[in-house]
């Protein structure tokens, strides 16, 4: 949808204003997030077992009883909270630290194997649930977390319900699909669960910030506010669909194969009939019986072609298209921009000491006129507030918790800075001036920071 825009005028951009369109919005949750890597850790300190002095390992624990508990049984079973399985190398409790240096190179090195173990699921997740999105015409909007949200929009060709449509059958698919995943490196062999929600209604998106080129793209609107209220209610494996989602279904005839039926949680079930039998006997796929079919989503090389000036010199070619390269890497988090600009070597996952920072802000209602001046009010306060601690702004967001921003401090491609030292100080004041600066513009603040050490790379095409 953003690279659409900016392909079309790459000068558009560059300035706050919004839009709105009638899109049905999927949202996906990858369920237990919390003991996946509770698992991913288990198998890997299992495999660190084998190969490491048990001294060293001892080193990598909170207290002598917890690494007594992992040593002395099974690591599946053993009953140690994850939280307590490591520790942070840093760490002086009890007026402790570690007088072993390779325990805190393992303790890092466990922590590091435990992000890329969990990051394989995920990324395997996300990969086949995009896959599903984009072959039904979906466009992915934003990734909260071990979410992700996707909307179908709707055009003077393609219904709502057409979009709804779409939208339902590929919740089922992500379903059918993503629960094949699992992770074979640390001997487990549970699936990977989900819960999926779809909304329908009046998207608003809004395109703000623009302190030192850096640009915030965020939608909200009636889709998101139904997921919110759902979100709650699903289980895993379920697929709930908003009331007004539902009402589409049930009168639209693109929704012929599909039914809903009550969840007992609240809300409604999405119910998918299976390929109906011709007399012949000879199933057909439901998929093909919707009137509009909506293409697949097109690839960025797609989509810079399609608008790519026509009957233009070389060099009108070449000045557009670094116009659009310049357009889009306003909405590129700095440290994976400066990532990505360091060509001496391939950018890999890696541990870094930071903070980050949840900034929820309240106040702005998205269905009024006075939504984008706030909203830019709000954007540009946060970004100076960033700048000035050598903060960066990982993105801009509402999802079923709210409207908030996520910043990271303490990251610096290409090598440690003092920075990283003072990252939790930095992160304390900029979250303690935005939140004096947005009451003062009339807006509700809520504001948590944790300091810890953090896996820094990419999942999927996006920057974690």
């Amino acid at each position: 949808m953003l690279l659409e825009r900016i392909a079309r005028d790459p000068e558009s951009v560059g300035r706050p204003h919004t839009f709105t369109i009638d899109a049905a919005v999927v949202a996906v949750d990858i369920c237990g997030y919390v003991p996946m890597t509770d698992w991913a850790m288990r198998g890997v300190l299992r495999r660190e077992r084998s190969v490491k002095r048990p001294h060293s390992l001892r080193a990598s624990f909170f207290s002598s009883s917890s690494f007594d508990a992992f040593e002395g049984g099974d690591p599946d079973n053993a009953d140690v909270d994850s939280a307590d399985l490591l520790c942070d190398p840093g760490d002086e409790r009890e007026g402790r630290r570690s007088s072993d240096a390779s325990g805190s190179d393992l303790c890092l090195g466990v922590a590091g194997l435990t992000g890329e173990e969990a990051r394989n699921v995920v990324t395997a997740c996300f990969t086949k649930a995009i896959r599903e999105i984009h072959e039904r015409g979906g466009d992915v909007l934003k990734f909260a977390g071990d979410a992700l949200f996707a909307a179908w929009t709707a055009s003077d060709d393609v219904s709502l319900g057409t979009c709804v449509a779409h939208a339902a059958r590929c919740a089922s698919a992500i379903h059918a699909t993503v629960s094949k995943v699992g992770d074979s490196n640390t001997d487990n062999s549970s699936s990977v669960r989900l819960k999926v929600c779809v909304g329908a209604g009046e998207l608003h998106a809004f395109n703000v910030g623009g302190v030192g080129g850096k640009w915030e793209f965020m939608c909200a609107g009636e889709p998101l506010a139904q997921i919110a209220k759902l979100m709650p209610l699903a289980t895993p494996g379920q697929t709930l669909v908003s009331e007004r989602a539902h009402s589409i279904i049930q009168s639209q005839s693109t929704g012929a194969h599909l039914r809903t039926a009550p969840a007992a949680t609240g809300g409604h079930r999405l119910v998918i009939d299976r390929p109906r039998t011709d007399s012949d006997g000879i199933e057909h796929d439901i998929e093909h019986d919707i009137e509009d079919m909506i293409p697949p989503t097109s690839t960025p090389e797609a989509i810079v072609h399609l608008h790519a000036p026509n009957n233009v010199s070389v060099t009108k070619l070449t000045e557009w298209r670094r116009a659009v390269a310049a357009a889009t890497a306003g909405y590129v988090p700095h440290p994976a921009a400066d990532g990505a600009a360091d060509t001496t070597h391939h950018w890999l996952g890696e541990i870094r000491r930071c903070s980050v920072a949840f900034v929820c802000f309240e106040g702005v209602n998205y269905e009024r006129p006075d939504a984008l001046p706030r909203l830019q009010r709000a954007a540009t306060t946060m970004q100076r507030a960033l700048r000035r601690a050598a903060g960066a702004s990982r993105q801009m967001l509402v999802d079923e918790k709210g409207s908030a921003l996520v910043a990271v401090f303490g990251l610096e491609v290409g090598g440690r800075s003092s920075r990283s030292a003072t990252c939790a100080c930095d992160a304390t004041l900029a979250a303690m001036e935005m939140r004096r600066e947005l009451r003062g513009a009339g807006l509700g603040t809520k504001c948590g920071k944790f300091s810890f050490y953090f896996r820094m790379g990419n999942l999927y095409e996006q920057f974690v």
